[in-house]
């Protein structure tokens, strides 16, 4: 299905199933502040796969508002997690490819008119999950949105797989994985960036390596992390194609990266040369990309030593690190209570905010971050 539909089918479908009294503010609206990489090619509909990407706006003189969402998601849907006036609301579950669906986003509760609100919406999950289309708000006529103040000038990038997307976060195991069970917002990067009052963009995706994915039978594999970090979105919406990112759009202080644990996932191993010579020519594509050279902080665990006990793979990345001026940080050993766990043996949020208690000294340190 193309859920981007052409301006003038897509306006008449949504303005069919908006009643009187109400008033369509469209994803372009100048008060809608947007962070994170989202594909803006349609001023009409903006469409986004990776998680953490936020939504966030002030709005007055509404009792009610409703984003109109749709995903291409399989089966169990996109979440969306909503914070009103810095207070964690009830996530909504983007199940549909629908565009005229509205999604309430306060609830049962009848908003105050007089009142300011900002409201900030976070997506959940990662791209594997499926991408996400927002059509714009629907609220009362008489609403007015205002200039929403975004004071952090730190900025820092996170990048990952599974551990970093918190893949099973939320899960009481033994369970597997489902979209339910991800929640990027209380991951140890979300964490991390939360301690440092800095804005954060993320890039993770499960079973992404730097050579090999996770279970690949060969030595390396297709479609790795570092081929589809340039891209606005890596799963790339029905004719659309995929879109270069704009790296000037986001020019980060910092990258806090933690990869390479699903090229040493199982056999056959990557050999160290091949791992080590991938791995720091993608550091050296990033820091192409950015005007001003990032410092890069990579870490490595927690899982490793859970699927191959004995692995070199934290040893070579220290090679990387040194290799490139980077700063180590060892995440192992951090699930030592049955409680660190979540779905598939991945880090619970006990376990994400040992990882956020072991990354911030560094960061703090080598950053001179410390207020």
């Amino acid at each position: 299905m193309e859920y981007c539909l052409k301006f003038s089918l897509l306006i008449l479908l949504i303005i069919v199933s908006i009643v009187d009294c109400e008033l369509l503010i469209t994803p372009n609206n100048e008060y809608l502040y947007y962070s994170g990489r989202i594909d803006k090619s349609n001023n009409d509909c903006y469409v986004y796969s990776w998680s953490g990407v936020e939504i966030l706006f002030t709005i007055t003189g509404s009792t009610s508002v409703n984003a109109i969402f749709a995903s291409d998601s399989q089966g169990e849907g996109n979440w969306v997690n909503i914070v009103m006036n810095q207070f964690l609301q009830i996530p909504i579950n983007v199940t549909s490819g629908n565009v005229t669906d509205q999604y309430n986003l306060v609830s049962d509760q009848t908003l105050d008119p007089t009142q300011s609100y900002t409201i900030n919406l976070i997506k959940r999950n990662e791209p594997m999950v499926g991408n996400l289309y927002f059509y714009g708000l629907v609220v009362d006529d008489t609403a007015i949105l205002q200039y929403t103040m975004v004071p952090k000038y730190r900025k820092i990038e996170v990048l990952g797989d599974s551990i970093t997307a918190a893949y099973g976060i939320l899960g009481n195991p033994p369970c597997n994985f489902s979209p339910d069970t991800q929640d990027y917002y209380v991951s140890y990067g979300q964490m991390v960036a939360n301690a440092l009052n800095a804005q954060v963009q993320s890039e993770a995706w499960s079973g992404l390596g730097i050579v090999r994915n996770y279970g690949s039978p060969n030595i390396t594999a297709n479609n790795t992390f570092p081929d589809y970090y340039p891209y606005v979105n890596p799963i790339s919406p029905e004719n659309y194609g995929h879109q270069l990112y704009n790296f000037a759009e986001f020019q980060p202080d910092m990258i806090l990266m933690n990869l390479g644990d699903n090229d040493y996932s199982s056999l056959p191993a990557v050999p160290q040369q091949l791992f080590e010579s991938s791995f720091i020519q993608f550091i050296n594509s990033i820091k192409s990309y950015y005007s001003k050279e990032p410092v890069i902080f990579m870490a490595c665990g927690p899982m490793i030593s859970q699927e191959m006990p004995g692995s070199p793979c934290c040893q070579y990345i220290q090679n990387v690190a040194a290799a490139t001026n980077s700063i180590y940080i060892d995440l192992l050993d951090i699930q030592t209570e049955p409680t660190d766990f979540g779905c598939d043996g991945h880090p619970s949020i006990s376990a994400h905010f040992k990882m956020a208690e072991r990354v911030l000294p560094y960061i703090r340190k080598y950053m001179n971050w410390w207020f």
